[in-house]
């Protein structure tokens, strides 16, 4: 009898250890891995059931579960999800948990945090969520913390914790109140702009996505005033260009290399 019951003890206890681990094989299962691939400053790791924070390095593998801490004056990068090709960069004095990684869903508990999403499967959702409000993104850009979510590419469902679940589109941000209500939107600062891009083409470098993507960022994605050329610049520099033509044709076969060079029309900027 007592053999009877202690097998069915050890069969239950198996059980509860495969439920447990069902997630964490899912995701090997589907190439789905998390990477610590950029960092600076103070950064620390702890992965359960370990109670002690841990010194990061790059290169580090995280897995379901583990917490990630970044001190004043630091951030990290994380690759993570199918392949690899989704980032996140912790911001100085954050703190977050990688509660699952296929699909992706991060718990960022403190600071803020931006999310290049990449090479989602059809169906599936990348989620952040705060205190506050849950951002879930299919394939985009954004930046959250307590009190704001801000998109760069595409757009974001935002809940907050009171209800409310409104699509913010690309160049535009909403507040979020401690209460979980969620306030207006608003159009994104040139700083939180420029902050975006720096991190993009950070996370694209770390990846080796920038290549790929190249093509893609004259369509997508926020410049900043004077980054990328307007139609009138194109404009500016094909005029300039017939000058240059007109003047080599006025040019007669006397003059000396010396003489035509300060006929030459120069384009400024270049």
């Amino acid at each position: 009898m007592k053999n009877q019951w202690f097998v069915r003890f050890m069969f239950l206890l198996g059980g509860i250890s495969f439920l447990a681990l069902a997630p964490s094989l899912h995701a090997a299962e589907s190439g789905a891995t998390a990477e610590i691939i950029s960092m600076e400053g103070s950064v620390q790791v702890l992965s359960p059931p370990a109670t002690e924070w841990a010194g990061a390095e790059k290169g580090m593998a995280l897995a379901q579960g583990d917490q990630v801490l970044t001190g004043p004056k630091s951030t990290c990068e994380l690759a993570l999800g199918d392949g690899e090709k989704s980032v996140i960069r912790l911001t100085p004095d954050s703190k977050t948990t990688l509660t699952s990684i296929d699909p992706v869903k991060i718990d960022l508990q403190s600071g803020k945090l931006f999310a290049l999403v990449r090479g989602l499967k059809k169906g599936s959702a990348f989620q952040v969520s705060t205190p506050t409000a849950v951002a879930s993104a299919r394939g985009t850009g954004f930046s959250q913390d307590f009190h704001s979510v801000e998109v760069f590419e595409d757009s974001v469902d935002v809940e907050g914790a009171a209800g409310v679940d409104p699509t913010v589109s690309e160049g535009n941000g909403i507040s979020v109140n401690d209460d979980g209500t969620l306030g207006d939107t608003y159009p994104l600062s040139q700083d939180s702009v420029d902050e975006w891009n720096e991190f993009k083409e950070d996370a694209e470098d770390n990846t080796g996505e920038g290549d790929e993507d190249a093509s893609e960022d004259s369509d997508g994605g926020l410049s900043s005033p004077g980054g990328d050329e307007t139609d009138e610049d194109l404009k500016d520099e094909s005029k300039e260009t017939e000058d240059e033509e007109d003047i080599d044709e006025e040019l007669t076969p006397e003059e000396t290399p010396g003489d035509k060079g300060q006929y030459e029309v120069f384009s400024g900027g270049q």
